[in-house]
């Protein structure tokens, strides 16, 4: 599941993430979820992003401990999980693909997971090829820090902000000469006739 905030916030957490990541407390997770959303003046998504994990199960639980009645969101499809994120003002949680589609849309994004409790690197390596190593975050309370000193910024400096220059550059490269290809082959075709 996942914690997003859309003036609204969507926290990510997995049963598994719940034991690797959070320590298995899901009301101190709850606590600090509740001291998030206050301070954004946010009201939270729990989005289970991970059914195989027990994300549905575990966002629940969390959101009957929480006190700022977060709206519990399971989707059904890949295009409900990028609308959720992709319209919240923050994206923080422990989904890797969460922290990945986050960053396609320019989500501010928010990883906790303890990668040295859990023995997985994937989240620091994700996070340094887009130049955002400073996002990953060993505990919710590391996470809530952070969030107070001002997410929002993270995106000025990265290195996705290049990526997407580069990839406008690449379509509109291709539209053009798709287009003068088209225009040739018009040209091409009023230069014939067929006359019997």
């Amino acid at each position: 599941a996942c914690l997003q905030w859309v003036k609204v916030a969507s926290p990510n957490f997995s049963r598994t993430a719940v034991k690797k990541y959070i320590g298995g407390n899901t009301h101190e997770l709850a606590q600090c979820l509740d001291r998030i959303a206050t301070s954004l003046k946010a009201s939270p998504i729990l989005l289970a992003l991970g059914p195989c994990h027990g994300d549905e199960e575990i966002s629940l639980a969390v959101a009957r401990e929480m006190t700022t009645s977060p709206i519990v969101r399971i989707p059904r499809s890949l295009r409900e999980v990028a609308a959720c994120i992709s319209r919240t003002e923050l994206y923080a949680g422990s989904s890797l693909h969460g922290a990945i589609t986050a960053a396609s849309f320019r989500t501010p994004t928010i990883v906790v997971a303890d990668e040295e409790k859990a023995g997985l690197h994937k989240f620091s390596g994700f996070l340094a090829q887009v130049g955002i190593l400073d996002a990953l975050y060993c505990s919710w309370e590391d996470a809530e820090r952070h969030i107070h000193s001002g997410v929002q910024r993270q995106w000025h400096y990265s290195r996705i902000e290049q990526a997407f220059v580069v990839l406008d550059d690449h379509w509109t490269s291709l539209c053009d000469a798709l287009l003068l290809n088209c225009r040739h082959a018009g040209e091409d075709s009023r230069g014939y006739s067929t006359s019997s």
